[in-house]
């Protein structure tokens, strides 16, 4: 189990009411209410872990429906490399601290797939391409929190506005 992993899963249980849990250098101690002489210890060894490992998750988004796609598309997708928080919004912090890892990789029936990085804008986040100019193609990305099911919008350079659903959320180790 990650230390994120425990981490989550202690606030679960702290949420519960019948559960409380404290952490002390790897050791998470977690006493049952009802029962005051039942306590169960959990240590942890995380040796070279980084915190920040811990919370990056892949992401799928497909097509949704719209006026120019009468039945969405799961051909027509990113798939997204980025760290969320757990309300689902994406952690700048670590995006900054390791912009390589905050990936993009655009699927589109009969086009090459593009690759690129999500970066932090002023007006929020976007998508950049690399062009064989040199120059960056660019797509806003609106950024309610990312949960499976939810809609998210792209706003393509010219203009246009397309929504995606998020199909999948995948926690990496």
């Amino acid at each position: 189990m990650t230390a994120d992993k425990a981490r989550r899963y202690v606030k679960v249980l702290k949420r519960d009411g019948s559960l409380a849990a404290n952490s002390k250098g790897g050791v998470f101690e977690l006493r049952f209410d009802s029962r005051p002489s039942v306590s169960i210890r959990i240590q942890l060894r995380f040796a070279g872990v980084q915190s920040h490992s811990m919370i990056w998750n892949n992401i799928r988004l497909e097509l949704a429906i719209s006026s120019k796609f009468l039945q969405g598309s799961p051909h027509r997708c990113y798939l997204l490399h980025l760290p969320l928080e757990a309300s689902g919004l994406i952690n700048e912090e670590m995006v900054r601290a390791t912009p390589k890892r905050a990936t993009v990789r655009r699927f589109w029936p009969c086009q090459p797939d593009l690759r690129g990085y999500v970066i932090k804008t002023t007006n929020g986040w976007a998508f950049a391409y690399p062009r064989e100019d040199g120059d960056e193609s660019v797509l806003r990305l609106d950024t309610p929190p990312i949960r499976i099911g939810g809609c998210l919008t792209l706003t393509e350079p010219d203009g246009e506005r397309l929504p995606f659903i998020v199909t999948n959320v995948q926690l990496l180790d």
